[in-house]
């Protein structure tokens, strides 16, 4: 149900594949596997012969890791019509496509601007000749600046431990400096930075995104949002309301591809009588008594037994 929900949210589709082992020749009547295989997961061979489709389920990365499906094996799609071309899967989330691609964009600005941050954290402008460090032990020919090497083998550190302070280093260049007695101590030292803040705008479009997002899809907005008194505690058990307008709808279309492409058939197989008890068809269902969260009517069943209209029993 995971597996077929997720499909039928995003790409609108699903293929339920049901299989029976084989050992060597001999087709083994144990255990079925059944399993929800997307569109890019399953096709029908190409070197097919015969007016029977055989389909072949992709079990790796490259482009030979497709396996041929057994003969009696079931495949049956899943999927939402388009409201113009039925034959074409639809889904909450083609609806929300342009929000979802705004909102992509600006998650990747934003990290863009942390990156820089990491990457470049300014400038520093030092005065050459007024600042000094004592002589290394080993001058080499890279020591031309002693105060410029230790900066940055400071920083070097830094960036083998991103979380150590040593990781706030800036690029220390050097200039020269007028060799005056009164010299401001702020002009022997400065920093120059060179990044920019995440923009208070730019984090309102995100939220505006997110809303656009939160609304397009086939589940409460408030869940999405963590608005109201829906949170990540409560956002598993619905409203009966909720049910009904979010829930039900993807749980009959499942329900329905599974009556329609296994139930029947295998009783028509099995030569039994797809006729119920009552007279109607027998049909998958589901049953949300685990996920609904039933009103609270404690307040007025007491007034009820009050007046006498409810017995102590019920």
């Amino acid at each position: 149900m995971k597996a077929s929900t997720i499909h039928l949210s995003v790409p609108g589709e699903f293929w339920l594949v049901g299989e029976a082992p084989e050992v060597g020749a001999v087709m083994w009547t144990g255990t079925e596997t059944w399993t929800v295989k997307s569109a890019d997961e399953l096709r029908v061979s190409p070197r097919k012969s015969g007016p029977a489709a055989v389909y072949q389920v992709r079990e790796g990365d490259k482009n030979t890791d497709w396996r041929d499906l057994s003969p009696d094996s079931l495949v049956v799609r899943c999927w939402s019509p388009h409201p113009r071309w039925s034959w074409k899967a639809d889904s909450p989330t083609r609806h929300a496509m342009p929000a979802l691609f705004e909102l992509d964009m600006i998650n990747k600005r934003i990290v863009a601007t942390i990156m820089s941050r990491l990457a470049s954290n300014g400038i520093l402008l030092y005065a050459r000749t007024r600042l000094s460090v004592p002589n290394r032990a080993n001058p080499t020919e890279a020591d031309v600046d002693p105060f410029a090497t230790v900066l940055v083998e400071v920083a070097t550190r830094g960036i083998a431990d991103p979380t150590s302070p040593e990781a706030t280093i800036p690029i220390p260049i050097g200039y020269q400096i007028d060799d005056l007695k009164d010299v401001d101590p702020k002009a022997l030292m400065q920093v120059i930075r060179m990044d920019n803040d995440v923009s208070p705008q730019l984090l309102e479009q995100r939220d505006s995104a997110v809303r656009r997002v939160a609304t397009s899809l086939d589940i409460p907005a408030e869940i999405v949002l963590g608005m109201g008194d829906s949170n990540h505690w409560t956002a598993w058990q619905l409203e009966e309301s909720a049910i009904k307008l979010h829930v039900s709808p993807l749980a009959e279309l499942i329900c329905g591809c599974l009556t329609t492409g296994y139930l029947t058939p295998a009783l028509d197989a099995a030569g039994e009588d797809t006729t119920g008890p009552g007279g109607g068809q027998i049909i998958v269902w589901y049953d949300p008594s685990e996920i609904t969260a039933r009103p609270d009517q404690s307040a007025n069943a007491v007034a009820g037994y009050d007046r006498l209209e409810v017995s102590g029993r019920a």
